[in-house]
């Protein structure tokens, strides 16, 4: 959800063949029109706010990297709420929902602190949103139905969390 021109779900689908065909972008209709073709990936518009159009057909996850930064604790909320409610929808089962969202996780003493905090920052001045801590982002989960399994550190300024209903 929010997958923009598809490379990261492009980049699953070369680790994951398995995948090829069902991977599938959710972003605003005028995205999904505009992004090239992908190996493996399909594109739907559909509005993250409103479950109705988001498509359940073959998803039992949703991916969503660098998007809820953008958006207040309110929004976000609604938004991983709107995830949760399309894979219900979709008569996913409970044990197999996941929610993985790579996001910047804000820690004291992380040696990336620095640019972290610039872009907290910038995203609270330009869009209203912000950078959160780990333990801020399962609070915001936990208010739609989600729970904090895992975080996995990565090389980068991102970790993935993982997550699982409630």
């Amino acid at each position: 959800m929010g997958g923009g021109q598809g490379t990261l779900l492009e980049e699953v689908v070369a680790a994951f063949p398995s995948l090829s065909g069902k991977a599938t972008v959710v972003d605003r209709p005028s995205v999904v029109k505009s992004a090239p073709e992908r190996d493996g990936v399909r594109f739907v518009g559909a509005d993250f706010f409103d479950a109705t159009t988001i498509p359940t057909v073959n998803a039992n996850c949703y991916i969503e990297k660098v998007v809820l930064h953008d958006w207040s604790d309110e929004k976000v909320v609604e938004i991983v709420s709107t995830a949760l409610a399309a894979l219900k929808k979709g008569g996913v089962e409970r044990g197999e929902q996941r929610l993985f969202l790579a996001e910047q996780v804000l820690r004291a003493g992380d040696s990336l602190e620095v640019p972290k905090i610039g872009l907290d920052m910038h995203m609270m001045v330009m869009c209203g949103g912000g950078e959160r801590t780990e333990g801020e982002w399962a609070v915001l989960m936990e208010k739609a139905g989600w729970v904090l399994l895992n975080t996995y550190d990565t090389r980068s300024l991102f970790s993935l969390m993982e997550f699982v209903p409630m």
